[in-house]
């Protein structure tokens, strides 16, 4: 909802590759099992709304580094 935000993830070649870098409004979709980083490059805060959706949505499943 505020900023910009970098996201990554693996690329079996170069180990982490830029998906995209992602502003107010927009959005993206990440599938199930699918690694990923979300990071802030820039000085100005950085606030997003994150949804998760389907049969098991639980905070567990959820890895933070």
């Amino acid at each position: 909802s505020e900023g910009v935000a970098s996201v990554y993830t693996i690329n079996v070649s170069s180990d982490l590759e830029l998906v995209g870098t992602y502003n107010q409004h927009q959005s993206l979709y990440i599938s199930t099992n699918e690694w990923h980083q979300l990071c802030n490059e820039t000085d100005q805060p950085l606030k997003l709304i994150e949804i998760q959706y389907g049969t098991n949505c639980i905070e567990e499943d959820i890895e933070r580094l």
